[in-house]
């Protein structure tokens, strides 16, 4: 009897010997499968931190875009403003040179009146010192 209980206790402890060489080798199987998992993983981390530093420069690259079109807006409104001034400016001018010509047509009507006032006092002169030579 005692040889009938070794041999079950040497059958169990071969089964259980291959149960447990079965699990080890699942485990075994499973660890390079992760092992693969996380060395696919750490590929598609190493591309993902390239995009993002990709992404990062182009971001950079726009916001230098940005200031040089902030600047070049800041530039623009300065032209604006200046070239608003010339043009006030010019109206101002335009609007003296106005009121120039006005005054210098009033003169020149007054000179206009003043020169036929005189060729009457010419005429009338004339006439006079021909009575005189009669």
């Amino acid at each position: 009897m005692v040889a009938d209980e070794v041999r079950a206790l040497a059958k169990r402890t071969a089964d259980t010997t291959g149960e447990i060489d079965g699990l080890l080798g699942k485990l075994a199987q499973r660890t390079q499968q992760m092992g693969k998992q996380m060395h696919g993983s750490l590929e598609v981390s190493q591309q993902t931190v390239s995009s993002i530093n990709a992404a990062s420069a182009s971001f950079e690259l726009i916001r230098e875009s940005v200031d040089v079109i902030r600047d070049m807006n800041s530039q623009i409104a300065t032209a604006a403003e200046e070239q608003h001034q010339v043009a006030e400016d010019i109206n101002r001018h335009i609007s003296q040179i106005h009121g120039d010509a006005q005054l210098v047509a009033k003169l020149a009507s007054s000179t206009s009146d003043d020169a036929q006032k005189l060729t009457d006092l010419s005429d009338e002169l004339n006439s006079l010192v021909l009575r005189f030579k009669t």
